[in-house]
């Protein structure tokens, strides 16, 4: 047996592309050549977009990165016979799904979601198995921790549904706070001449997967997001021995049931911030979040075998 990973083109150099490539890295059962297919005269050429249907179409075992490539596919797909099982890696919806989003789904044998929530609210409109899996990380890249330091760190880009001006905000509001920026594609955004005026802040670009080094000097790792699949960062400061406060999204709830993270450092309100960091920052010798044996289980061999079980 071999799975076939299908991408959106854009997601070649991001997140999930490189996700998909820790899952070929670590199992066989993935084929080594994922497929692309955007969508025909927008974001890939007619004859490529016809070409990537039929690769797909032949493929017996796909997995999809995306509802979007999915869709897609969905515009040939629907009118052929179902020969192929069918997998879904789903992150998160912003928008109500459409029509043709809602029957690509219905066609998928199984969906991969990140939390509890997402798939409960998923059996609510597809009749598809859901299956929840909390993610991954290359173990590999965090054996040793990040040397604990002062500062509070914030990854991501600076999309809407980040939330980055909440981040801005409590900047300017707490200049004795120091904050670690991580993130991709700031230069571009009219948010970067901010960033740069405040001191309390450094921007570092990401280059790479992200490893323990890169959270060295911090000790609490910030989420703002409005909308989130993970978020990974969670994870991975998580991995690097970091304290998490966080807005409740994605698999937040599921990650801090997980590590047995107390729910209070879940926020919903900006002024319940600061009164948190000042109590992470009191207690945290007293508080040990971040077992070994536990960060072991959420490795790619194990996501791995976890997603293979559902295609036999």
């Amino acid at each position: 047996m071999k799975i076939t990973q299908v991408l959106d083109p854009a997601h070649e150099q991001w997140v999930q592309g490189g996700t998909f490539k820790d899952l070929r890295n670590v199992s066989k059962i993935f084929n080594q050549r994922p497929i692309y297919i955007g969508s025909p005269f927008r974001t890939q050429g007619p004859l490529i977009w016809i070409v990537s249907c039929f690769k797909i179409f032949l493929g017996r075992h796909l997995l999809f990165s995306s509802l979007t490539p999915l869709v897609n596919y969905y515009r040939v797909y629907r009118f052929l016979p179902k020969l192929s099982k069918i997998g879904l890696w789903f992150t998160h919806q912003e928008n109500s799904f459409s029509k043709s989003e809602l029957l690509a789904l219905s066609r998928c044998d199984v969906i991969f979601v990140h939390s509890l929530k997402q798939k409960k609210e998923l059996e609510k409109i597809v009749k598809s198995k859901v299956e929840v899996m909390l993610g991954a990380i290359e173990v590999s890249r965090f054996k040793d921790s990040a040397v604990i330091g002062r500062r509070i760190v914030w990854v991501g880009t600076p999309n809407f549904r980040k939330n980055p001006d909440l981040l801005i905000s409590l900047a300017r509001a707490n200049p004795d706070l120091d904050f670690l920026l991580l993130g991709k594609g700031w230069s571009k955004s009219p948010l970067m001449k901010t960033i740069n005026s405040l001191r309390n802040i450094e921007y570092r670009e990401i280059i790479a997967p992200l490893t323990s080094k890169d959270f060295d000097g911090c000790d609490i790792y910030l989420c703002t997001s409005r909308i989130e699949g993970g978020p990974m960062p969670l994870l991975e400061s998580l991995a690097a021995g970091l304290h998490p406060i966080s807005t409740n999204v994605g698999f937040v709830e599921d990650l801090y049931n997980f590590f047995s993270i107390s729910k209070q450092f879940i926020f919903y309100n900006f002024d319940q911030i600061v009164p948190l960091i000042d109590e992470l920052r009191e207690n945290q010798r007293k508080d040990s979040f971040i077992l070994q044996n536990k960060i072991t289980k959420l490795s790619f061999e194990n996501l791995s075998n976890l997603i293979i079980s559902h295609y036999k």
